[in-house]
C-alpha cells in the first residue's frame, strides 16, 4: 500500500498543465458571453461604465472558477482523475457560470422569505447529515468498530462536496467515504460494508417513496402515462440496484470470466465488493434499521421543500412538497446530468404547478430548497475535503 501511495505521488508530482494559452484567451471570453446568454448583464438597466465593471466582475468570476478547478485538479489528483483533459475544464467553466445565477438568487430569496421557516428548512437539513452520519455509526457498531459520530458527520460533508463537484455518479464521494474511514482506523472491510448498506438502504426507502408518490398522484387524480411509466422505471432500478450489490457481493471475490478479468476497473470493485464481511451485509435487521433511518432523512428532505415554500408565504398541501422532491430527485438519479443541474428545477416546478402552486412560487421555492441542499453544504464540504487532501499528503510523505 505504502508503495503504491508513493508512485501516485511521483506520477502526480510529475504531470504540469501549461494551460496558460487556454487561459488568456478563454477565461475574458467565457467571463462575457455567457452573461450576454444567460443575461446576467442587463445593458439597458446600466451606463456604459456600470456595464464595463460588470464585465469585468463577470471576467473576475470565471478566473475564480478557472483556477479554483486548477487547484482541485492537483490537490484531488490522488483521488480521482478528473479533468485531465483541458475541454473537461472548460466544460466544468460553463456549467458553473450558467447556474451563478442560481446562487445570487438564492442570496435574494433569503433577504425576503420568512426567517422562522428559513432556520427549520436549516434544522432538517442539518438533519439529513446526522441521519446519514449515524446510519455509518450504526453499521460500525454493529461491526464492533465504531468511531466518533463528530468524525462521521463532518465525513458526510466532505463525502458531498466529492460527489457534486466531481461528477462520477456518485463514485467520488463513495472513494473518499472508504479511504477516510480507513485512515481512521476501521477494517477496509467494515468501511466497504458501511458503503454498501447505505446504498441498498438509500434505493428501498426511496422505493417506498416512490410508491407512495404513485399513491398520492392517483388518489389527487394527477397521474398521467408520462408520471406512471417514469415511477415505474424507477421502481425497478430502485429495486433492481439492492439486488445487485446483494449478488456481487455473494459473487465476493470468486474468479471473474477471461473477457472480463482483463478489465481493471471490474476486477478492482469486485475485490472490493467481495471484501465486506458476509454477516453485516445479510444482516436483515440492520438493513430494516438503515432502511428507516434513510427513509427518515427522505422525509427531512422532502420537509425542507415544504419549508421553502411556507417561508416564501405560500400554503400549498403536503403533497404538494413531498410530490416534487420526489419526482424531482428520481429525475436527477435517472438522468444525465451532473449535479442534476436544471432537470430537478424543471421537474420540481412542474410537480408544484401541478397541484396549484402558482408559477412564480415554485421557481423561488425550488431555488430556495436547492440553495440549501446543494450550495451551502459545498462550503463546509470544500473546506474538510481540502483538509483532508492535505492531511492524506502528509502521510504520503512519512
Amino acid at each position: 500500500m505504502k508503495h503504491t501511495n508513493t508512485a501516485t505521488k511521483q506520477v502526480t508530482d510529475t504531470i504540469k498543465l501549461n494551460d496558460i494559452g487556454f487561459r488568456l484567451i478563454l477565461i475574458p471570453f467565457f467571463g462575457i458571453l455567457l452573461p450576454l446568454v444567460t443575461g446576467l448583464v442587463d445593458h439597458s438597466k446600466y451606463s456604459l461604465w456600470q456595464t464595463k465593471f460588470s464585465y469585468l466582475y463577470t471576467i473576475g468570476i470565471a478566473f475564480i472558477i478557472w483556477h479554483g478547478n486548477r487547484f482541485l485538479l492537483f490537490t484531488l489528483r490522488s483521488y480521482f482523475d478528473w479533468f485531465n483533459k483541458p475541454i473537461r475544464k472548460i466544460a466544468a467553466l460553463v456549467l458553473a457560470v450558467l447556474h451563478w445565477g442560481d446562487v445570487k438568487k438564492f442570496a435574494a430569496l433569503l433577504e425576503t422569505a420568512r426567517p422562522q421557516w428559513l432556520a427549520i428548512a436549516a434544522a432538517l437539513q442539518l438533519a439529513t447529515y446526522v441521519g446519514l452520519a449515524a446510519q455509518w455509526w450504526l453499521v460500525l457498531s454493529k461491526a464492533k468498530t465504531p468511531r466518533k459520530p463528530g468524525d462521521l458527520f463532518r465525513l458526510t460533508l466532505a463525502k458531498h462536496f466529492a460527489d457534486q463537484v466531481v461528477p462520477t455518479a456518485g463514485v467520488s464521494g463513495n472513494v473518499v467515504l472508504v479511504d477516510r474511514l480507513v485512515t481512521l482506523g476501521v477494517p477496509r472491510g467494515n468501511a466497504v460494508a458501511a458503503l454498501l448498506l447505505q446504498v441498498i438502504a438509500y434505493y428501498l426507502s426511496y422505493a417506498a417513496g416512490a410508491l407512495w408518490v404513485l399513491v398520492v398522484l392517483y388518489w389527487k387524480d394527477r397521474a398521467s402515462v408520462l408520471l406512471t411509466s417514469a415511477l415505474l422505471l424507477f421502481l425497478v432500478v430502485a429495486l433492481g440496484i439492492p439486488a445487485l450489490t446483494l449478488w456481487l457481493h455473494r459473487r465476493g471475490q470468486k474468479p471473474l470470466p477471461p473477457w472480463l478479468a482483463k478489465w481493471s476497473k471490474a476486477r478492482e470493485f469486485m475485490e472490493l465488493v467481495g471484501e465486506a464481511p458476509h454477516q453485516l451485509i445479510r444482516d436483515p435487521h440492520l438493513i430494516a434499521w438503515l432502511t428507516l433511518f434513510n427513509a427518515l432523512v427522505f422525509l427531512a428532505d422532502a420537509a425542507t421543500m415544504q419549508a421553502c415554500l411556507l417561508a416564501l408565504g405560500v400554503h400549498a398541501p403536503l403533497s404538494a412538497g413531498y410530490t416534487a422532491f420526489t419526482m424531482a430527485s428520481i429525475a436527477v438519479i435517472l438522468g444525465p446530468i451532473p449535479m442534476g443541474l436544471g432537470s430537478f428545477e424543471a421537474v420540481s416546478v412542474a410537480m408544484m404547478r401541478l397541484f396549484g402552486v402558482p408559477f412564480e412560487a415554485a421557481i423561488s421555492a425550488t431555488l430556495l430548497f436547492r440553495g440549501f441542499t446543494l450550495w451551502l453544504p459545498l462550503v463546509p464540504g470544500g473546506i474538510l475535503l481540502r483538509k483532508e487532501m492535505k492531511s492524506a499528503k502528509r502521510r504520503n510523505n512519512i
